[in-house]
């Protein structure tokens, strides 16, 4: 868990990588409230939303009913920094239970991040997948709930006669972390015996053309409740 000053120093770190911040200036931040999950993301202030005249929202609820056909994911929170090199990007999404049967499948929580990852690169070339500890997805506890992480990369192919790829020909890096919502804070006695039912998943996406960026942004501090801030996942962990 990191003291405020280290979180300080983590957004100084942050500010210095992305918007080429001095480090005599105290960094500029944003932050998102995730009301379901009882967290706070602590960002650089330079992360905007695509659209220019958007205003990335600071706060959000999950909804209390749904339409008629709602989507399975929500992206609530979706930013990137238009002045740092390798054009580093945000995006929270969540799951929640619209979709039942995505929701139940996506318990099996190391299955759903490694799969979405790789599906989520394919849009920017060949995917592979970079091992963590060993491992294609790192499965452990974010502030003692179930998370997993998978790291990866894609590079478009080189051929003269492929003209679909409308990226450029560079490598871009990704990590995805998902974890799972908290647990009820009251159970009526009634209900005590009931199984319960799947909990709802925020995921946080990273992408960057530099790959130590991805590090930079998996470090970025994160609050549960009234705790101090900590790091999604500590600098020195990331090999």
């Amino acid at each position: 868990m990191l003291s405020r000053s280290a979180a300080l120093a983590l957004l100084l770190s942050a500010a210095a990588v992305f918007a080429q911040t001095p480090a005599s200036q105290p960094p500029s931040m944003k932050s998102f409230h995730l009301q379901d999950f009882d967290m706070t993301f602590i960002y650089p202030g330079d992360f905007i939303p695509a659209d220019a005249k958007a205003t990335a929202p600071t706060t959000y609820a999950l909804p209390t009913t749904h339409s008629a056909n709602p989507p399975c994911v929500q992206a609530p929170l979706s930013v990137g920094s238009a002045t740092a090199p390798g054009r580093p990007a945000i995006v929270i999404s969540i799951l929640d239970d619209a979709c039942p049967s995505v929701l139940h499948d996506a318990q099996k929580i190391g299955e759903f991040t490694q799969a979405q990852l790789l599906r989520q690169l394919q849009r920017y070339g060949t995917p592979t997948l970079t091992p963590y500890l060993g491992q294609s997805t790192h499965l452990f506890t974010l502030d003692g709930r179930t998370a997993a992480l998978t790291l990866g990369s894609a590079t478009p192919v080189a051929s003269a006669s492929n003209t679909s790829i409308a990226t450029p020909p560079t490598t871009t890096y990704a990590a995805k972390l998902c974890t799972v919502g908290p647990d009820p804070v009251f159970v009526p006695a009634k209900s005590r015996h009931q199984p319960a039912g799947p909990k709802p998943i925020v995921c946080f996406d990273f992408t960057a053309r530099q790959s130590d960026q991805i590090t930079t942004l998996l470090a970025l501090p994160i609050i549960f409740g009234e705790y101090q801030p900590r790091s999604l996942v500590a600098p020195n962990q990331i090999k």
